[in-house]
């Protein structure tokens, strides 16, 4: 067993009152037997597409971690507010890094 890293790009656009949605895939490949894995969210970039605009919160969440024939699957969810809460247009990229303690064939 050892110690593997990824590290996964996931684009994702939302807007309005509710949360975007995306999901990520992390491959180490067919016949690596994954043990044990986490996500962590590694950076991100997020931004209004219509105008400038100043952030009253922003949300990022890593949830619902699964794996499957050596791929690590994880959904993200983001959700930014502004101060007028008038729910613009956003898009941006999550940087998440999967950890996983594997054994290659």
């Amino acid at each position: 067993m050892a110690l593997s890293f990824k590290s996964v790009f996931v684009e994702i656009q939302g807007g309005g009152t509710s949360a975007a949605l995306g999901s990520g895939l992390a491959r180490w490949g067919s016949g690596v037997k994954i043990h044990a894995v986490d996500v962590a969210l590694k950076s991100f970039h997020i931004g209004y597409t219509e105008s400038d605009h100043n952030f009253f919160f922003q949300r990022i969440a890593l949830h619902n971690v699964r794996t499957q024939d050596g791929d690590v699957h994880f959904d993200i969810s983001i959700q930014i507010r502004d101060d007028t809460n008038d729910g613009s247009h956003y898009k941006g990229e999550v940087e998440v890094l999967a950890i996983a303690d594997v054994d290659f064939p």
